[in-house]
Formats: C-alpha cells, structure tokens, sequence
C-alpha cells in the first residue's frame, strides 16, 4: 500500500514537472502505444521506489505517463529484465509496467506478462538509465478485452 501511495506521488510530480515546455529534442525518449507515439518530456527514476516514470506534455493527450516497477531495487548495473503481470514485481530480474492514457476518462493499462518472452534491457551510463523494450502486452485494468501492444525507449533525466 505504501508503495502504491509513492508511485502515486511520483507519478502526480511527472504530471506537474511535465507542464514545463519541452525542448524541440527529446531526451527522455518516447513510448508507442496503440500506435501513438508519446515524447518522454520527463523521465524520472527514483531508487526509494525502484521505479522509472516518464510522462508527456506535448499535449497528445491530457494526462499520458508509464511506469516501469522494478522489484525492491532500481538496477546499478546493465542486464535484461522479464515483464510480468500485475502491479509489482515478485522477485529479481522482473518488471511490470503500467501506463495512464486520457483526459477525462482516464485509461489504466498493465503489463500482463504474455506467455513469459516479454523483456526490456536496462542499460546504465553515468548513473543514467535508458531502457529499451517492445511487443510488451498491456490490457485495460477494467476492460479486459481492451489490449494492445507497447514499445518503449526511455532515458532517465534525473
């Protein structure tokens, strides 16, 4: 729960931090996703939650972010990472993503794990993380029947 209550704070940061102009360039890299492509004008890792957050503000969409949940520990090192389903990970090397789409009917999407092939890379420069995965399934918390591939390529900002 208290997890769950961190994330939520981060996520409204991305949200406030995104409100910012961008740069014409994106650092942050980007998300597709129903073949939309969302710039990552914010990309905020945080290691007290073992997660790496990245929102919009290019005004796709009102509210557009992904989340990427590591278990217990943001990554020090490179290595490949499985996705799973659900909210958290349970154990090492594991990941799940959850992405938020919408305006005023707000659109929940999680990593259902697919039949275990599923990874992203985690590569670590400078103590900046870039990420990098595709083909990931994602389904709508409350329409099961609302699923749809996600890519993504991330670079931590701060």
């Amino acid at each position: 729960m208290r997890k769950a209550i961190y994330s939520a704070i981060l996520i409204g940061s991305l949200i406030a931090a995104s409100c910012h102009k961008s740069p014409p360039s994106n650092p942050g890299g980007s998300w597709t996703f129903k073949k939309v492509t969302y710039p990552a004008t914010s990309c905020i890792g945080s290691d007290s939650l073992a997660t790496l957050a990245a929102a919009d503000s290019s005004g796709m969409a009102a509210i557009a972010t992904v989340t990427v949940n590591f278990y217990n520990v943001f990554p020090s090192g490179n290595g490949t990472y499985t996705v799973v389903g659900g909210s958290y990970p349970t154990a090492p090397y594991q990941v799940t993503i959850n992405a938020t789409i919408g305006d005023s009917a707000m659109l929940n999407y999680q990593s259902t794990g697919g039949n275990g092939t599923e990874m992203v890379v985690v590569a670590i420069s400078n103590g900046q993380m870039t990420l990098t995965g595709s083909g990931i399934e994602m389904i709508n918390s409350a329409l099961a029947s609302d699923s749809a591939a996600l890519s993504l390529h991330l670079a931590q900002l701060q």
